[in-house]
């Protein structure tokens, strides 16, 4: 499962000011096909050259990975066994401590 694969690229710990979380090389690396390789290579170079970007066809190679990595994420998460609260009243208490707070000038 590729999205797995991609998912574990993203570094966990705190991203340093200037630098990306995920090397772009590895995940350009992990790429399933030398057509999207390819593809995705080809739009970073011009996208380093500064050109500009207006309205463009569709890259196919590119919109199909990404429709299926959506799909897997999305049948992946429907798979998790994961319950939690609704967490509706805790959010009102905090918009209205928080609004008390403002409003009452004593915010530190």
């Amino acid at each position: 499962m590729i999205s797995l694969a991609l998912l574990s690229l993203f570094d966990s710990s705190p991203s340093k000011k200037g630098s990306s979380t995920v090397s772009f090389s590895r995940f350009l690396d992990a790429a399933p096909s030398a057509d999207l390789h390819e593809e995705i290579t080809t739009l970073l170079k011009r996208k380093i050259a500064g050109e500009e970007f207006n309205t463009e066809p569709r890259i196919d190679v590119i919109i199909s990975f990404l429709q299926k990595e959506i799909d897997e994420l999305e049948a992946y998460t429907k798979s998790l066994d994961f319950e939690s609260e609704d967490p509706t009243e805790q959010l009102n208490e905090l918009f209205r401590s928080t609004l008390e707070e403002v409003w009452s000038g004593d915010a530190s």
